[in-house]
């Protein structure tokens, strides 16, 4: 390789970094082009854009969508079963956990501790004895229509971030981890 082709590579291998860590819609426009610009690159290196996983990019949620991909399914529930809309502090609960493996992952990522924004929280053998020790201490607390709605918002945001590959019949392998290693 050419000193100026790995230039370029570390160059496109930073943008791919802010890429990867970009969850704002502003910024997804500009790094989608450099993203065309980094496989370009890559081609030109006679590098593959599979060895870098370019395209393999992680569709992003904003908070109002996994907070209502959350809601609805408990707000019919509710309406069904009990014939009432969810109460303030059954919104609160949902909006929260809807949130949660945001809230815990996203700020490890952006201190560069963890490669990405969807690790620890985001993975079911994390995620299911979290939502078991909230169950927990809902039933102990005799608060456990809270608990089951910080649960469904917080088992609700996984299929939510990765809706896209699911519904291919994909598993993507974050959602297994640490069992399932995670390509680089």
């Amino acid at each position: 390789m050419s000193r100026g082709t790995e230039h370029t590579c570390g160059w496109a291998s930073r943008r791919l970094k802010e890429y990867q860590y970009a969850e704002t819609g502003s910024t997804r426009e500009i790094l989608i082009r450099d993203t065309l610009c980094i496989s370009r690159e890559f081609q030109q290196a006679n590098l593959s854009d599979t060895q870098f996983n370019i395209h393999a990019h992680k569709s992003n949620m904003s908070p109002l969508e996994h907070f209502l991909v959350a809601l609805i399914p408990v707000a019919i529930y509710l309406l069904l079963r009990r014939r009432r809309l969810p109460s303030k502090s059954m919104l609160v609960v949902i909006c929260f956990g809807s949130l949660f493996p945001d809230i815990v992952d996203k700020p490890i990522a952006y201190a560069d501790l963890i490669p990405w924004g969807r690790v620890f929280m985001h993975s079911l053998p994390f995620a299911i004895p979290v939502v078991s020790l909230v169950l927990i201490y809902a039933v102990r607390t005799n608060r456990l229509h809270l608990g089951a709605g910080f649960s469904a918002g917080y088992l609700l945001h996984l299929p939510g971030d990765w809706h896209q590959r699911l519904l291919r019949g994909e598993i993507p392998p974050d959602l297994l981890w640490p069992i399932v290693s995670v390509p680089a």
